[in-house]
């Protein structure tokens, strides 16, 4: 028989699915359709620009030299030459992206182990990455922005642009076919997080010293132009 936390589990997966298909969806697939690819790119490599700021900061706290200075020079390339994060010259210099967040830093730390979790509107989860939350939160822009209506309509917009690239993952669910569809998505979560966690641990000493020194260099030499 299934416990109570089982239950209320898959209660707030069905009432989730719900507000996907009535509200959610329907916003993301308007967005997709009427937003013209390029514009569609240049808009998320702007919320990609934003979210190096709370990257940045969970790679002090992991202790990641290299990414420090590598995240800190590719936001301060993308945010000028690349015209506020529309554009993204610093890829081209190999300076790639890659995001770090309060969840990670947990499981860089030691908490690797943790339970499913879903919550209501915010979807799948695990407690770790639950409680992180609200650093997250603290740590992106959003908090610090004054114009309210600015704040909340690049909010909306941040999240109507995360819930359009996952529309191509639909198919995947549709492929499970009678497969039970909760424990389906809490498997493909949890082993995403799994994946998640393993790559960021491997790639802590990606960095040899030279490319750190590298990085500072470029650094100390782009704010003194």
């Amino acid at each position: 028989s299934r416990g109570l936390g089982d239950v209320y589990k898959r209660q707030t997966y069905a009432f989730n699915k719900k507000v996907d298909f009535y509200i959610a969806k329907p916003i993301a697939k308007m967005y997709t359709t009427a937003m013209p690819l390029p514009i569609e790119k240049r808009i998320n490599n702007f919320f990609n620009n934003l979210s190096l700021v709370p990257t940045i900061v969970n790679d002090i706290l992991q202790l990641r030299v290299g990414d420090t200075l590598s995240d800190t020079w590719r936001l301060a390339i993308n945010s000028t030459i690349g015209l506020g994060g529309f554009f993204d010259p610093a890829s081209s210099i190999c300076l790639n992206s890659h995001k770090e967040n309060f969840n990670l830093t947990l499981a860089r730390w030691g908490w690797k182990n943790s339970n499913y979790f879903i919550m209501p509107f915010l979807g799948s989860s695990t407690i770790r990455s639950a409680v992180s939350i609200p650093v997250d939160l603290y740590t992106s822009v959003y908090p610090y922005l004054n114009n309210v209506t600015l704040r909340n309509g690049l909010y909306i917009l941040n999240t109507v642009d995360d819930r359009a690239k996952l529309l191509s993952y639909e198919s995947l669910i549709k492929q499970a076919g009678g497969l039970d569809e909760y424990i389906f998505i809490k498997n493909a979560y949890m082993e995403s997080q799994n994946q998640a966690i393993i790559a960021n641990n491997m790639s802590i000493n990606k960095y040899s010293r030279e490319n750190t020194l590298k990085y500072l260099r470029m650094y100390r030499e782009f704010n003194h132009q």
